[in-house]
This record gives structure tokens, sequence and C-alpha cells, in this order.
């Protein structure tokens, strides 16, 4: 028989209550931007180009709601950001429109034209984010204006304020590692703008005087994943970007030896891209591979090796010239710098194309491939071709320096004739003043990223010959 002591000492404890989340939590960040852009070199086709600097500085505040123990929250999100008077004219955005006093690349010798208008340089105001979520262990949607992560439509944060969607979210666990989702966005809001609408960053989307030309109803995005323990995970995307084209995108990486000390993965990625609907900025016929390799060489420093190949395609033309044949091809045409026609004679052009059209990362330097630079892209300059970008990133024990350190080449070369290849050189370090530890402080950093951009035979196909970025950046998370 058991004693009253011997029950005490077997007797199930008390399960201790659960803690209840607070039902409101916030976090922001206050941030400073100072941009310089070097235009102007002693190449022919680069005089007459100014240099550029712009200063912006942002405050963003978001906040979230839970209804109570439900998987229900609300949360909004605001940005604002102004340039207290460092950017004369330019810090008015009714001085960037047409026959306005600031331009992106400026030709005139105006100081009201040297702001870098990528930043931007004027005040924004913005409620991005104003959404209802619902989340639990296998269930996640979120409706409403929102920020929203995918590999061809994604924040962009690397400015005074990130890109927003506005639609709807939903993604659902069917199996251990597996997962399925949808995603419809009907409009955007860029990270230059206060306002959501229908445009994207391809041509034809804007009309001269800045206006929309041809809105669009955004896109929809099917995905699905794939997770194995920490060895493998696959993903899989189908976009369709209404009135321009389907894209079908799958990546995946491999740890063939997740407990190694060196993490040494392979990774890989492939798109296949075809023009759909009303195709406004022309006809798309693209695919994309791309590998990569990569390895730790002990606590604090990363390497990584990354490749990325397109092919050219080719469409004749009969036409009186070279951009008479461009401009009736009908094509999806590559930017200023690259070598597209070939004149076969009796009055035909060959015009090479193949790009990627990536309606909302174009121009931003922020797309998925390997081989991709933060001042332009192969996507960014809508153009076939072979790329490859060696990295390294070292960081201290402490977590308080960060460094990364990056060189490009690309070979954007085609049967239409002569060599033209790029090549960037990047640096990007980092300084956290303070270790985050709890509490509100999440972090107080100094940043700095450089750029320099090398495009050959200038002279012959257009495109800045040289371009050297400076990017300061002093951010306080809380």
């Amino acid at each position: 028989m058991l004693t009253a002591a011997a029950l005490a000492q077997t007797a199930t404890p008390a399960p201790k209550p659960t803690a209840t989340p607070e039902p409101f939590s916030y976090n922001g960040y206050v941030r400073a931007f100072y941009f310089t852009r070097q235009n102007a070199t002693a190449y022919p086709k680069g005089t007459g180009q100014l240099n550029q600097a712009s200063f912006n500085a942002a405050v963003k505040l978001h906040g979230e709601y839970r209804f109570g123990a439900t998987p229900w929250t609300a949360g909004a999100t605001y940005v604002y950001a102004n340039p207290l008077g460092q950017n004369d004219m330019c810090d008015d955005v009714a001085n960037y429109g047409a026959g306005g006093t600031c331009q992106q690349y400026p030709s005139a010798n105006n100081n009201d034209k040297m702001s870098d208008t990528t930043l931007p340089g004027y005040t924004l105001s913005t409620l991005g984010e104003a959404y209802l979520q619902y989340k639990d262990t296998y269930v996640n949607g979120k409706i409403g204006d929102q920020l929203f992560t995918s590999p061809w439509a994604n924040p962009s944060d690397s400015r005074v304020k990130p890109v927003f969607f506005q639609g709807l979210d939903a993604n659902v666990v069917v199996a251990p590692g597996w997962s399925v989702g949808v995603s419809r966005m009907l409009q955007w809001e860029s990270r230059v703008s206060s306002d959501f609408n229908r445009s994207t960053l391809l041509p034809g989307s804007l009309a001269a005087n800045g206006s929309i030309a041809h809105p669009t109803s955004g896109f929809l995005l099917l995905k699905g994943s794939f997770a194995h323990a920490s060895d493998f995970v696959a993903n899989l995307n189908f976009y369709q970007f209404y009135d321009y084209a389907s894209l079908m995108w799958v990546d995946g990486k491999w740890y063939p030896s997740p407990r190694s000390p060196f993490k040494f993965f392979v990774a890989g990625q492939f798109g296949s891209e075809k023009s759909s609907g009303s195709a406004i900025s022309g006809l798309v016929d693209s695919q994309m591979v791309g590998a990569q390799l990569g390895a730790s060489l002990g606590k604090n420093v990363d390497v990584t090796l990354g490749f990325n190949t397109a092919p050219w395609h080719s469409k004749d033309i009969a036409a009186a010239s070279c951009a008479a044949a461009q401009s009736a091809s009908g094509l999806f045409l590559p930017t200023a710098g690259s070598p597209i026609c070939q004149a076969l004679g009796g009055g035909t052009y060959r015009i090479f194309y193949g790009g990627m059209a990536s309606p909302y990362t174009d121009s931003y330097a922020t797309d998925p491939l390997f081989s991709s630079s933060f001042s332009q892209t192969m996507v960014d300059r809508r153009a076939a071709g072979d790329g490859i970008k060696v990295a390294a990133t070292y960081q201290t024990t402490n977590k308080r320096f960060k460094a990364i350190l990056s060189q490009a080449w690309i070979d954007y070369s085609n049967g239409s004739g002569a060599n033209a290849t790029t090549a960037e050189t990047n640096v990007d370090l980092t300084y956290f003043f303070n270790n985050v530890g709890k509490g509100a402080y999440h972090g107080f950093q100094l940043r700095h990223r450089y750029a320099d951009r090398d495009i050959r035979n200038t002279l012959l196909y257009g495109g800045l010959p040289v371009f050297k970025y400076n990017r300061t950046q002093l951010e306080y998370d809380f």
C-alpha cells in the first residue's frame, strides 16, 4: 500500500499555465541614406552625363494586433520619408515628371538635375500595409496591402522603403515537408511611390508624361515547396504576369553533408518565360539556367561561385535600317549596351533577343539570379548571355562587423558581332554598434555599399561605359 508521502512523490504535477502572447506588437526603423552616382566619364558616349547625389531619411512604423488566443491578427505599416531640404528642387516629386527639372540621367549642367531618382530624393508618405491574417500550424493566409516575398515579386528593400503589394496570399502545409500556395496580387506600390497602382517597371507601362499607359491586373502565383530535414529544399513557382508573360521558375539547394563544418552546398535554378496576353512589352521567349556552389571556410568566412546562362534567339526583319528593324520586330529587346542587330544584306536584318521580362524587379537589381550584382543584372539589361559571380562573406565572431565582396562578369555577345561584356565589383560593409538583446532595441548599423561597373564597347552599342555607385546607410531598428 502506498503511503501519503509516496503518493505525493508519484502524482503528476499540475501543468504550467500557457503564457498568453501580448495582443499588440510593434517594430520599425529610422533610416537615412546618402547616394552618389558617377555617370560622367572620358568615353565619347559618356560625355554629357553628369554625376548625381541624393539624400533621404525615413521612418517605418509597423503594428500588429492579435485577437485573443485566436489565429487571427490585423496589421498595418506606415512609412514616411523626407530629404530634409538636401536635394534642392528635387525634394519635390512634381519636378520629376516630363519637362521637370529633375531626371534620372541629367545631361544639362544644372544643379537641380543632379538628384538620384532611384532613392528617391523626394518626400514619401504611405500606409504600405493594412491586412488581416490567419496563421496556425498548417495554414497561413493574408489579405490586403502587404509586404510580400517571392523570387520575382519581392520587397526590394534596398532604399528608404520596400515594395508593397495588394491582394491575397495563402499557403497550406499538406504533408510533412510539403506545402502549396496561391497568391493573387492586384496592384503594387514601387519603392519610389506613395500609392498603389497598376503599373510595372517594364517598357510600355508608363506614358511619356508619367501616367499609366497600359494598366495591368497584376499577377497570379501558384507555388509549391518541399523540404527534407536540413539537407534539401526545392521550390516550384508559376507566375502569370497579366498582359506580359508566363514564367515557370524552379530552384533548389542541397547540403550533401549538413553536419560538416564546411557547410558545402549545391544549388540550381531554371526558368522558362513566354509572352502572353497583350504582351505590352513585346514578344518574350527566354530560358534561364543557373548553378551555384558554396561553402564555409571556418566559422567566419562563406564563399560562393554562381553561374547563369540564357540562350539568344533571333528574328529576321525586312527593313530600311537596324533601328527600323528593331522597332518593327515586336520583340522584348535588350537595353543599351548589348549588340542585337546583324545586317544580312538585301534589306534584311537579324534581331537578337532572349532576355527575361520581370515586371516587378526590372532595374531594381533584386532578382534571384546567382550572377546578379547590386547595381545591374542580366534581367535589368533584358538580355540573354552568360554570367559568373564569385563572392565571399566575412563576419566577426561577435557579429559586430560584416563584409561582403563580390566580382561578376557577364558576356552579352551574340551572332550580331563584337564582344559586349560587363564586369562589376561590389563591396558591402556593415558595422553593428551594439549587440541585440532583449527589449525594444533591434539593431543600430552603419552600412556602406560600393559598386564599380564597367561596360565595354559602349561606343558601338550605347550605355554608360563606367558607372560607380556609393550608398551609405545609417539605420536604427526597434
